[in-house]
């Protein structure tokens, strides 16, 4: 909360509880000033391939006469079968407030993040081949490419190792 006061932007945190089932985590949005819309929230947890179970919204009513919604959420992580860990907290954190900034998009090739535990400048580069590889002449839609990429989520894992390893060195 303290950060997202100082910086007057929303923040997030998601975490895994002991209180819920093993395939469910939570997830607060930190929103000061104003509440967030739920038709602005859902497809881009949708675009991560979360299932969203619960939500509810809370006001917090501050001494100095600030206002903080929180923003609750009990998540299944999908299809993906993967657990939480700091890796996957961080880059989700990192890739919410990169979309909610409009400096990353929110699309299919999200569910990267959990997949393959990528980072939204990972998500990036596959953005842009699979873009470059439907301008000339690979005709799949970017939905059915990112499917793919997410069935097989080592492949793109590989092929961002491949990348780092040839031009990061």
């Amino acid at each position: 909360i303290n950060n997202s006061l100082k910086s007057g932007e929303i923040a997030c945190d998601l975490y895994k509880s002991p209180m819920v089932a093993e395939n469910i985590v939570e997830l607060k949005f930190y929103s000061p000033g104003k509440e967030l819309w739920l038709s602005d929230i859902m497809p881009i947890l949708d675009s991560f391939g979360f299932k969203v179970i619960h939500e509810h919204t809370y006001l917090l009513l501050l001494k100095n006469d600030k206002k903080v919604w929180i923003h609750y959420f009990n998540i299944d992580l999908g299809k993906s079968n993967a657990k939480l860990t700091n890796t996957i907290k961080v880059n989700f954190e990192e890739t919410i407030h990169r979309i909610w900034r409009k400096e990353a998009g929110a699309g299919y090739l999200n569910r990267l993040v959990i997949a393959a535990d990528l980072n939204y400048r990972q998500i990036c580069l596959l953005r842009a081949y699979s873009k470059y590889l439907y301008q000339a002449g690979f005709r799949y839609s970017q939905k059915y490419t990112s499917d793919v990429l997410v069935k097989y989520s080592n492949i793109a894992r590989l092929i961002i190792d491949l990348f780092e390893v040839k031009f990061n060195h």
